[in-house]
């Protein structure tokens, strides 16, 4: 196959086309940015990772959990400085996605 160039002298489509390759080098820019973010998103979330191993046994130890029970929130009082834990029993929270299911799907309490 043999490649053929043409000259073409129009000052509209010159500037259109040197507006593209503008646009094409930022958003190359853009995605090298987002790519670095991304990174360090990654790397956040490995820290937080390494703290929430840590955390969960201390917590273990602290709470008294019952035998459904799971550890769901833990925060800090802004206003006591002392750690807010939160519980949730994972029975009712099931028992609740059934019913929330159910009123979805409008089926009664025996369909």
């Amino acid at each position: 196959m043999t490649e053929k160039k043409i000259t073409i002298n129009n000052a509209k489509l010159t500037k259109l086309i040197k507006e593209k390759g503008k646009f094409v080098t930022e958003g190359r820019g853009l995605t090298k940015e987002i790519e670095r973010l991304t990174k360090e998103r990654e790397e956040l979330g490995k820290k937080l990772q390494k703290i929430k191993n840590k955390l969960v046994p201390i917590l273990q130890k602290e709470v008294t959990l019952g035998e459904f029970d799971e550890l769901g929130t833990v925060d800090i009082n802004k206003k006591t400085g002392e750690v807010e834990v939160s519980i949730f029993d994972m029975i009712e929270s099931f028992k609740g996605q059934i019913r929330e299911h159910r009123s979805q799907n409008g089926a009664g309490k025996n369909g």
